[in-house]
């Protein structure tokens, strides 16, 4: 059975297996994660590393940062730009508003379950610690396929006859309760995505009931 934990230094060798059979296209080879990655992901934000183990085998991680975010004012730059490649010392900010995921790959062993166990669990993760949202560039892997037919912008609305997304993998992400917003040009090298990425946000529902419950145990706490 699939379940989530915190990365550990043990899994490094493991989840650079699967980064690199999970990104083997040629565009986004120079972006694959080594070892220093992995041990600077688990130094900075150790409490943002995560990966699913399936009867004891790591099959997938997600790496994490926090940001402060408002949405519609704040601009999600490329994904280099928002976490320096990876290596996050100069872009994780401990006590932001909000999770940015930096990286999600999974490898040929994992059960279909597995991403929408994982991003359970980050959602439980924003809970307990009073995080507003989550927000991520995700990919657009199918849009190659319908790139002379429709806009990227169309591409993230439109819908299967079964009122499915198009995209499978958006169809994960708004599975899991993912909202996407906006398209975002040369986001990341994908050739499969056209170098598009799309900006998905869930809010976090607790959010506001977790916060003022906070500034009440700090003024009782400060009196």
């Amino acid at each position: 059975m699939a379940k989530v934990r915190l990365m550990e230094a043990r899994d490094i060798i493991r989840c650079v297996e699967i980064e690199n059979s999970a990104w083997v296209d040629p565009l986004a080879k120079e972006y694959s994660f080594t070892s220093k990655h992995f041990e600077e992901l688990i130094k900075v934000n150790p409490n943002g590393q995560f990966v699913v183990e399936n009867n004891g085998l790591v099959v997938g991680f997600a790496n994490t940062q926090r940001i402060n975010y408002v949405q519609g004012k704040t601009e999600l730059k490329t994904w280099a730009e928002m976490c320096n490649k990876g290596f996050i010392s100069k872009t994780h900010i401990p006590n932001g508003d909000t999770v940015f995921g930096i990286n999600l790959s999974f490898s040929k062993e994992a059960p279909f379950t597995a991403s929408g166990i994982l991003l359970a669990h980050i959602a439980t993760y924003t809970f307990k610690n009073s995080i507003r949202s989550v927000v991520l560039g995700g990919r657009l892997p199918f849009y190659h396929k319908y790139a002379n037919q429709m806009s990227p912008e169309d591409y993230i609305n439109a819908k299967r006859k079964s009122g499915k997304p198009l995209d499978p993998e958006l169809h994960i992400y708004k599975k899991a309760g993912c909202r996407p917003v906006k398209v975002i040009p040369n986001y990341f090298p994908d050739s499969e995505s056209l170098n598009y990425g799309v900006l998905l946000i869930w809010n976090n529902p607790l959010y506001r009931i977790s916060r003022k419950s906070n500034q009440i145990k700090e003024k009782i706490l400060g009196r």
